[in-house]
């Protein structure tokens, strides 16, 4: 059946009527948004008179043209924007969260200019400051600029001082931390690099997140083949950098070509007893940085390779390492008591234990020595320090606050019939750590 003239015609009024409805929802949308940047950028220059007036800046900024501050509400640096390398596979969801979180810290980090009280954020200083500091440095033919710049130094400071880079340090150091977070070497490392871009009449620095894939290979060993990933740690605008170790430091424990490097590949099995016996550490910048990038070897079980694994120069334990053709390639790793290590030996025989019974009472592991009170109770620090084990009584020292089992120390001498033995040993002194 034919629709009448006029049902038609209104159905073509309604249909008219939702088309102007979308399209005047995006105007207002567009108008809103055109009323927030005006007013971002009306409160940015007026954290731009903050800042000319906190330096003492502010006589000599108001007598600029007023073209000149037309300018300046006009072109400004705005926030930090995030953005992913094209096909990097790293998903919207991702680069939103690292925008909030960035945004949020650089909004509650506060930074001091010297000789006032004024108070401003990274996010005032990167953006608004930013701004002023730009153009007083780009200006300086222009004599009512110079008067201004000349009036900067207590800002300038936070972009010219090569020793402190003051804004960029802060946001170095957060952007790694992410890095650090996310990245692992049996899974890929992300990093960021950093450029200035002119968006929207307005300039802004740009971090661009970037994604590698690990290194995973099957490698030999004792005849089988097993998993195992290149060692490598993600530096915030470096990229990817790879452990390798110099042949001639290798030379003095097995057969090296002193002219080459060796990279490192660790195999999954060393990656689980990390994590599990140096928890709650995390593991993989020990590996890199601990163990490969200034080495101590020495000979283990069977001529293996010993790389000792430190935390603020306290000794932890070992990585068994193997020099496979042209590789390097960490097969476990053995916490200092463990009985593959000379310190876990003499453990042994001072406490009457063995494997199994360390690793019942969790003698093996990092956690127990930081969250009891065996490395304070005067007998077992002393047992710990004769086995060579002292940096576990030092490492304890950073974690003072966690709350310890303080029954440990007493029902452990109880388990192990150790009470005769408590008389016998001096009481050490406390260790001090050492952060060298």
């Amino acid at each position: 059946m034919q629709r009448s003239k006029w049902s038609r015609k209104i159905g073509s009024t309604a249909t008219m009527s939702k088309k102007t409805k979308r399209s005047a929802g995006r105007r207002g949308m567009r108008t809103l948004m055109r009323q927030r940047r005006s007013g971002i950028k009306n409160e940015l220059y007026g954290t731009m008179v903050r800042f000319a007036r906190a330096c003492g800046a502010y006589d000599e900024f108001m007598r600029l043209p007023p073209l000149e501050h037309a300018f300046l509400k006009k072109l400004q640096f705005m926030s930090v924007r995030i953005r992913a390398e094209k096909e990097s596979g790293i998903g919207n969801q991702i680069v939103a969260a690292v925008k909030k979180d960035l945004s949020n810290y650089l909004r509650s980090q506060k930074i001091d200019l010297d000789g006032s009280d004024e108070e401003f954020t990274m996010y005032d200083l990167i953006t608004a400051g930013q701004t002023l500091w730009q153009a007083a440095r780009c200006n300086t033919e222009e004599p009512k600029w110079k008067d201004v710049l000349g009036r900067l130094g207590p800002l300038i400071r936070h972009f010219e001082d090569r020793e402190e880079f003051l804004h960029g340090k802060i946001i170095f150091d957060f952007l790694q931390g992410i890095i650090d977070i996310v990245s692992r070497l049996d899974k890929y490392f992300i990093w960021f690099t950093m450029g200035m871009e002119y968006v929207g009449r307005n300039f802004a620095t740009v971090y661009t997140i970037h994604r590698q894939s690990c290194i995973r290979k099957k490698v030999a060993v004792d005849g089988r083949p097993r998993p195992a990933y290149r060692v490598g740690r993600a530096l915030w605008v470096d990229g990817v950098k790879w452990a390798a170790v110099k042949g001639e430091l290798l030379v003095p424990f097995c057969k090296a070509d002193p002219g080459r490097e060796y990279p490192v590949f660790v195999q999954s099995h060393a990656l689980e007893r990390l994590k599990e016996r140096l928890f709650p550490v995390p593991v993989d910048d020990i590996l890199f940085d601990i163990s490969f990038g200034l080495p101590e070897i020495s000979r283990g079980p069977a001529e293996k390779l010993f790389f000792s694994v430190r935390r603020a120069n306290c000794k932890l334990g070992y990585l068994l390492t193997d020099l496979i053709g042209d590789e390097l390639i960490v097969r476990s790793f053995l916490f200092i008591t463990n009985t593959g290590t000379d310190e876990g030996r003499k453990y042994n025989e001072r406490l009457r234990v063995e494997t199994y019974s360390k690793k019942y009472f969790g003698l093996d592991s990092l956690l127990t020595y930081i969250s009891t009170d065996i490395c304070v109770d005067p007998f077992f620090r002393s047992v710990l320090t004769d086995c060579g084990c002292e940096g576990l009584v030092r490492f304890k020292e950073f974690f003072s606050e966690i709350e310890s089992d303080n029954t440990f120390s007493a029902n452990l001498r109880r388990e192990l019939a150790l009470e005769e033995e408590v008389g016998k040993s001096d009481e050490t002194s406390a260790l001090k750590p050492s952060f060298h």
